[in-house]
C-alpha cells in the first residue's frame, strides 16, 4: 500500500497473495480502530511450520489472531487512544474516506468482510516463509510459501474462486491448471508468457490447512510433509534453520501477535554480493553479523502495553574470535543514585577492555603500530598504568546515564541563539571504576588534557580558564568556555562523573537513593519490567507529561525557531503530550547469556494504570 493519500486502484488484477496481504494490513491497522492478555496458549503455527522447508531463511508467524484482537480491543489504552484529538481528527479526514473506499474494494474482491478474513481465515494460525536455494546469493531467486489454518475453509474457497474468476476474465492469469502430486490435487495459477510473473501454486486440505507459493516445487514438498513423508533440508552440514529457530523461540514470549525468525546463513550468503568492507569498523560489523546463528523477534500488544523482544543466538567460537574471548559474566544493571528531576536513565554493562580489543583487532598492521605508540604515551599521563591491562579492565562495567529537567525552562526573555530551537536537558554520565589508583590515573589524564587545551592560542570564545567548584567534598572541574562539560573524580565512591555542566555533575554527587527519590522511581520500573537485565534504559513518560503540563509555555518557547514559530511549537507539543498522557514509561533492556551464547533485548511501552 502506498503511503500517499492517493490509494492505489485495486481490482481483479491483484494477485492472490497480494490480496491476502492487503487484507492482513487493513485489519491489523483498521481505519476505525487504533491499537492481548499474556496468557499461554497452544500455537497453531507449530503444526504449520512442519510444512515449510526446514532451511527457510525467513519465517513469520501469526497465532490466535482472533482472540488476541478481541483482547486488544478491550484494553483501556485502546479506548483512550481512539478518543485523542489526533485520532479523532484523522477519523474525520478525507484520508479515512479514501481508505474506507479502498477497504470496500478489497472486500468486494474477496467477497467477505475484513473481519471475516481476520477471524475465519487468518484467525487460527498463519506462517509465511522465504526460501533461498542452497548456495544462491541472488535474492531474486528466493521463493515464498504461505501456510494457514482456516476456521471456515468454505469462505477461503469462495475467496480463491472469486479471485481466479476475476483474473481469468481480465486476462491477468491465463489459466488455472489442476495437477496432482500423489493422491493430492493442487492448482497452479498460470500467468501469461511475457508477464514476468511466476506462476502461483496452491493446495487445500479438508482440515482447513491451505498453502500458497510462487514455487510449484515447494507446494509438492508441502504435500509430502503433510502426508508424513520425510523431505529433508537441502543445506549440507549445517543444523536446519527451523531447529535454530526453535532454540531462539525458547527465549521469546509464549504469546505474541507476530513472531519472526531470520537465519544468519541467508544473510551471510547475501553479503557475498556486497562490496568488501574497507574500514576497520565495516570489517568488525561484518564479522559480528557472521557470528550470528539465528535471530527471532516478537511483537506483543496487550493490556500490559506494547512489547518488542529480539533474541539473537551466536556461534560462540566466532563471537569469541572477534575480541579474543566471549563477553564476561554480567550482573543485573544497577541504577543510581540519580539527580532529582531525572526524566530518563540508562544503566549499561559495558566491557570497555573487550570493545577496545575489537577495535585493535580490526586495525591494519600500519595503523596498529601507531596506536601502540599512542598507548605508550598514554602510560605517562596515566601515572604509569597501561591502558589495556591496568585501566580499561577496571572501567565499568557499570555505566549510568541520566537526563533531568533543567533548573528553569524559562529563557527569561533572552534571545539566546544557542538555546533557540533546542530543549537542553542537563546530562550526566557515571562510570564505575575498579580502584582508587585508576581514579587517580584518569583524573591526572583529564587534567593534563585540559591544561593542553588551555594553551591553544586559537581557542574559540576567548582565552579559557579552569573553573573548580566543590560538591559533597569532591572537586568539580571544567574548562570555561572552551569545553561545555565538567567532571569529578569521586575517590570515595570509585566513580568518574561527567556532566554537561558543573551543576549537572554537582547534582549527581548530591543525589540519594531513597525510595521517594528519582532513583526509587526508576528502581521500581526496572524491578517490575526487567529485574534481571544486564543493561536497562527508561524514559519516565509520566514525569515528561507532568513537566509539559507545568512548563508547557516555556518549553514551547525553547522549541520555537524562525521557521517554526512558538504557536506552531505549542500546537505540536500539545499533540505529543496528549499521547504521552496515556503512557507511564518507555523502557529498553538487554541481557547476554554466555552458554549458549545469546543476546536478548526488549523494548516496552507501558500504559498508565
Amino acid at each position: 500500500m502506498r503511503r500517499r493519500c492517493d490509494l492505489p486502484h485495486v481490482g481483479p488484477r491483484a494477485s492472490l497473495a497480494a490480496a491476502f496481504i492487503a487484507g492482513l494490513c487493513l485489519f491489523v491497522f483498521p481505519p476505525t480502530e487504533i491499537l492481548a492478555q499474556d496468557v499461554p496458549a497452544a500455537r497453531g503455527s507449530s503444526k504449520l511450520l512442519e510444512l515449510i522447508p526446514p532451511d527457510s531463511g525467513l519465517v513469520l508467524t501469526v497465532d490466535d489472531l482472533r482472540a488476541q484482537w478481541q483482547d486488544l480491543a478491550a484494553t483501556k489504552i485502546f479506548d483512550s487512544l481512539s478518543k485523542t484529538q489526533l485520532v479523532q481528527g484523522w477519523l474525520r479526514s478525507d484520508k479515512l474516506q479514501e481508505l474506507q473506499a479502498f477497504r470496500g474494494q478489497v472486500e468486494q474482491i474477496l467477497q467477505l468482510t475484513l473481519e471475516e478474513l481476520r477471524d475465519d481465515i487468518l484467525g487460527d494460525a498463519l506462517v509465511l516463509s522465504l526460501h533461498l536455494p542452497p548456495e544462491a546469493t541472488d535474492p531474486n531467486l528466493a521463493r515464498g510459501l504461505v501456510v494457514l489454518k482456516a476456521k471456515a475453509p468454505e469462505k477461503l474457497s469462495r475467496v480463491i474462486e472469486a479471485m481466479n474468476e476475476g483474473q481469468r476474465n481480465n486476462g491477468e492469469i491465463a489459466a488455472v491448471a489442476r495437477r496432482k502430486h500423489g493422491d493430492v490435487e493442487f492448482s497452479v495459477r498460470e500467468f501469461p508468457s511475457g508477464s514476468g510473473k511466476l506462476d502461483e501454486a496452491y493446495v487445500s486440505w479438508p482440515d482447513g490447512v491451505f498453502a500458497l507459493s510462487n514455487s510449484e516445487a515447494l507446494i509438492r514438498e508441502a504435500i509430502d510433509r503433510k502426508a508424513g513423508k520425510s523431505v529433508g533440508s537441502s543445506s549440507k552440514g549445517d543444523k536446519p534453520a527451523l531447529d535454530r529457530f526453535r532454540e531462539v523461540d525458547r527465549r521469546l514470549p509464549d504469546r505474541a501477535l507476530v513472531r519472526a525468525f531470520l537465519d544468519a546463513r541467508i544473510v551471510e550468503r547475501l553479503l557475498r554480493n556486497a562490496p568488501r568492507p574497507e574500514s576497520p569498523g565495516e570489517t568488525a560489523l561484518r564479522k559480528f553479523i557472521e557470528a550470528h546463528d539465528a535471530a527471532g523477534a516478537t511483537l506483543s500488544v496487550n493490556a500490559r502495553g506494547l512489547s518488542i523482544r529480539v533474541a539473537e543466538s551466536f556461534d560462540a567460537k566466532k563471537l569469541a574470535a572477534i575480541a579474543g574471548r566471549l563477553p564476561g559474566a554480567s550482573k543485573p544493571a544497577r541504577i543510581g543514585p540519580l539527580p532529582e528531576g531525572s526524566l530518563a536513565v540508562a544503566a549499561f554493562q559495558v566491557d570497555f577492555a573487550g570493545l577496545y580489543e575489537v577495535f585493535r583487532r580490526a586495525l591494519p598492521a600500519a595503523e596498529l603500530a601507531r596506536v601502540e605508540k599512542i598507548e605508550a604515551v598514554g602510560r605517562g599521563v596515566l601515572l604509569g598504568h597501561d591502558v589495556r591491562t591496568d585501566v580499561l579492565p577496571r572501567i565499568g562495567p557499570q555505566v549510568t546515564l541520566a537526563a533531568r529537567e533543567p533548573a528553569s525552562w524559562d529563557l527569561a526573555g533572552k534571545a539566546d541563539p544557542v538555546l533557540a530551537g533546542k530543549s537542553p536537558l542537563p546530562l550526566s554520565v557515571s562510570l564505575e571504576l575498579g580502584s582508587r589508583e585508576v581514579v587517580d590515573a584518569i583524573d591526572n589524564a583529564i587534567q593534563t588534557a585540559l591544561a593542553a587545551v588551555s594553551l591553544e592560542p586559537r581557542n574559540p570564545g576567548g582565552k579559557p580558564w579552569a573553573a573548580v567548584s566543590e560538591a559533597s567534598g569532591i572537586k568539580v572541574r571544567t574548562l570555561f568556555p572552551t569545553i561545555p562539560a565538567a567532571y569529578a573524580a569521586d575517590r570515595a565512591g570509585l566513580r568518574l562523573v561527567i556532566g554537561s555542566s558543573a551543576e549537572a555533575v554537582e547534582r549527581v554527587l548530591a543525589a540519594t537513593a531513597s525510595a521517594g527519590s528519582a532513583t526509587g522511581r526508576f528502581h521500581r520500573l526496572q524491578s517490575a519490567e526487567f529485574p534481571s537485565a544486564h543493561s536497562f534504559a527508561c524514559v519516565d513518560l509520566a514525569a515528561v507529561h507532568a513537566a509539559i503540563a507545568a512548563h508547557g509555555d516555556a518549553i514551547s518557547a525553547r522549541l520555537a525557531t524562525g521557521t517554526h514559530p512558538r504557536q506552531s511549537a505549542a500546537a505540536d507539543l500539545a499533540r505529543i503530550d496528549e499521547i504521552l498522557g496515556l503512557l507511564d514509561s518507555a523502557s529498553w533492556a538487554a541481557r547476554f547469556d554466555a552458554d549458549p551464547a545469546a543476546l536478548i533485548q526488549e523494548l516496552r511501552l507501558v500504559p498508565r494504570p
